[in-house]
């Protein structure tokens, strides 16, 4: 582990770390972790820690000494699944959910005397949040259908069963348009994959001058095409150089 870049990421008591040479890293990792316990003082839970590997697997030294379980499919960090199956990053993670908010929605379509305004309260509270947290740390797909299942859904709830008087695109508008601001979970999933993208961009130039302006905006526009995909169209001549 000496020398060149190590990645780690860090959030409150959480430490996710990402380790090459497992053979070589996991021992050197261990002793430091154990000479920190020493000296903070603090006790470190190093049976609480999970792995997950990936085209490795540890000899019966690492095994028997570190406690790692090489036949771990997958493992939790902050609220997410992480498989080593990257393609049940969706199911593991959105089909909780999902059934989860279907039944929050037959739930609360019992409360005949929520108002139409309030059911869209509902879902911009409580709802929006827990598929834009996925929607911001998952790369995973999400097929048109899904999308369309959400609407359905929404749509059913807002209306309490009955025939929509009003179509749901102009609910979907702000207020301001004569709309009534109910969220568009596809817009939201696109701005959330772009996010980091963005954020790269912008720090990737001088930051600071851009931080200086008054105004501060980024250093290109961002459009997002239905049916072309995303397109990035730097304004800033210098940036190009």
């Amino acid at each position: 582990m000496a020398g060149g870049e190590q990645k780690v990421a860090l959030f409150v008591d959480d430490i996710l770390l990402y380790v090459g040479k497992p053979a070589h890293t996991i021992p050197i990792l261990m002793s430091g972790l154990e000479e920190y316990e020493l000296y903070s003082g603090y006790k470190l839970n190093i049976h609480k820690t999970q792995t997950l590997t990936f085209s490795y697997s540890p000899d019966q030294v690492i095994r028997g000494r570190y406690g790692i379980n090489p036949e771990t499919e997958k493992m939790k960090y902050l609220g997410v699944v992480i498989p080593r199956d990257l393609s049940k990053l969706f199911s593991l993670n959105y089909d909780p959910s999902i059934s989860k908010i279907k039944q929050d929605l037959v739930r609360w379509d019992l409360l005949s005397f929520l108002s139409m305004g309030s059911r869209i309260e509902s879902i911009k509270i409580n709802i929006l949040p827990r598929l834009l947290y996925l929607f911001q740390t998952l790369p995973a797909e999400i097929s048109n259908k899904q999308f369309i299942e959400w609407d359905k859904s929404f749509s059913r709830y807002i209306w309490q069963g009955k025939k929509p008087r009003t179509r749901y695109k102009t609910i979907q508008l702000p207020k301001d348009k004569k709309g009534l601001a109910l969220p568009n979970l596809k817009e939201y999933f696109y701005a959330a994959q772009i996010r980091p993208l963005v954020l790269l961009c912008v720090f990737s130039f001088q930051l600071n001058s851009y931080t200086k302006q008054s105004n501060y905006t980024l250093p290109f526009h961002v459009k997002i095409s239905h049916h072309r995909g995303i397109f990035q169209v730097p304004t800033d001549k210098h940036l190009l150089h």
